[in-house]
């Protein structure tokens, strides 16, 4: 049986502003493993280098929500842009691996998508 995706952020779950998660295809799997970044400095005047270490770089990705018949008007559209405010850090949790969680940013709010007034 399919169970809806969830998760919440800042503590407060999706689900009470009427979102429901549907990823894409590219982050339908966002716990796979970030890239390391190897630091490291080469030299043009003599051969190798010198090795500092690496770093697991930040994982960046998209959790495109949905809500269905619900007025844009009716103030649904203010109150998740003013909670999930550009800049804002909390703890995003997904409730099918709940002892997870990511320390996530948010950069943007994309709203060029909506299709009609509902």
């Amino acid at each position: 049986m399919y169970r809806q995706l969830v998760f919440s952020f800042c503590g407060v779950d999706i689900s009470q502003f009427g979102l429901k998660y549907v990823p894409s295809l590219q982050d339908t799997y966002v716990y796979s493993q970030s890239k390391f970044e190897v630091n490291e400095e080469r030299f043009a005047g003599h051969d190798g280098g010198y090795y500092f270490g690496n770093t697991l770089a930040p994982k960046d990705f998209t959790l495109q929500c949905i809500f269905e018949d619900e007025y844009v008007n009716s103030g649904t559209l203010t109150r998740i842009t003013s909670f999930f405010k550009r800049g804002k850090t909390g703890k995003l949790v997904f409730d099918k691996r709940p002892w997870l969680w990511y320390s996530a940013t948010i950069v943007n709010i994309d709203t060029s998508r909506l299709t009609n007034k509902y």
